[in-house]
Formats: C-alpha cells, structure tokens, sequence
C-alpha cells in the first residue's frame, strides 16, 4: 500500500509532457487563392485651360535667310593667252579684249571697272572708231 501511495506522490511530482499546441502553417505554405483587391475608380484629369492666342507685340520670327553666294575667283590675267593688249578674241572671246588699267589700247575702255590693276584682263570691247574719210583724188594736171 505505501509502494503505491509512493508512486502516486512520485507521478503527482512528475512532470507529465503536455499536449503541444496545434501548429499554425508557416507563411511561406500556399494559401487559398484570393481575388485582388479591386482597383480604385480612375478620375478623368481636369481639362487643360486653352493657351492664349500669340500676344501681338511678338511679330512672327523671319525665315532664315539663303546662304551668301560663292565669292568670285579672282580675275585671270589674259596677258600669256593674248600676248598683247587690245582685242583677243581667241582668249577672252568674241567681242572681249584683254586690257590694262592705265594702258591705252585698242578697243580697250579708258576705266575699267573693276579695275584690273598690275595685270591684264578680259574686258567687252569698246567700239573702234570710225577710220578718217579718205582724202579726195588729187585734181588733174592743168594742161
């Protein structure tokens, strides 16, 4: 009888494991799909205020303006080509001769603008002038 008395005092002093609490899943476990949450309504944005017309002190800007031309190349100097001053017809051509500012020549103006200063160049011509009239013939000898 004291044996059992014994080991009842012995198992009431014992510590029994308890049941352990349920587990709960962890987070990373799948879920039961879910719907997504809706969306919230879309606003439409406030209309923008129209732009004021131009302000009539501001002129349209210009166009652009074309490039300058081309500079002019330089003169050539018919002085090799011709060989002389005066009508060239076979360098400057048809109607142009090769002159100098300064040197009188034929069908060479007295200026020539723009002056062809230290070299020769082809210019128009200048009209000729007319040759005298020829002198009248001589009168016969008297008899």
């Amino acid at each position: 009888h004291s044996a059992l008395w014994r080991l009842r005092l012995c198992s009431s002093q014992l510590a029994l494991p308890t049941a352990a609490p349920p587990q709960t899943a962890p987070a990373a476990w799948p879920r039961s799909p879910q719907p997504p949450a809706p969306a919230p309504p879309q606003t439409a944005a406030p209309p923008l205020p129209p732009s004021p017309p131009p302000s009539p002190s501001s002129p349209p800007s210009p166009p652009p303006l074309p490039p300058p031309p081309p500079p002019l190349p330089p003169p050539t100097d018919c002085w090799d080509g011709c060989r002389a001053a005066g009508p060239c017809p076979e360098f400057c051509g048809y109607g142009r001769s090769c002159c100098k500012t300064g040197w009188l020549a034929l069908g060479c103006p007295e200026t020539i603008d723009p002056a062809c200063d230290g070299y020769h160049c082809c210019v128009d011509d200048v009209p000729f002038p007319s040759p005298p009239p020829s002198p009248p013939p001589p009168s016969p000898p008297p008899p």
